[in-house]
């Protein structure tokens, strides 16, 4: 499967696999369909970020990722955003593209990355 998943996946598939109720508070969603059709739909956008050791809430860099583009903001708010299907190795930075098919999904993958930002008790964020 080509599906966007998390680490975070990986306990409510193992719940869900042992016939467990999934807590309505976690974050991660189960595997399981992906087992059963490795093209299932799944989601359109996966999270990360990483604050490094002993990093404290708002430090690191959080990243938005799709099938094709990655978009990246760290502690200093600097951005990048990268073509993953003709830029697999992240050479070029697009985050000032004049191009405006790839501003759109940018502006997107920043309002996403802000929500979830938001969502899981990060720092705010919203682009100037």
């Amino acid at each position: 499967s080509d599906a966007l998943v998390s680490s975070l996946d990986v306990y409510p598939t193992l719940l869900q696999l042992t016939g467990s109720e999934l807590p309505e508070h976690l974050m991660g969603s189960s595997l399981v369909p992906l087992l059963d059709n490795p093209q299932a739909p799944f989601r359109e956008v996966v999270f990360s970020e990483c604050t490094g050791v002993n990093g404290k809430a708002g430090e690191g860099h959080r990243m938005a990722r799709t099938h094709d583009w990655k978009y990246v903001l760290t502690d200093m708010d600097e951005e990048y955003y990268f073509d993953e299907l003709s830029d697999p190795w992240e050479l070029n930075n697009q985050v000032d593209s004049e191009d405006a098919g790839t501003n759109a999904v940018l502006r997107k993958l920043q309002q996403s990355l802000a929500d979830w930002m938001e969502e899981t008790g990060d720092r705010k964020w919203s682009r100037r």
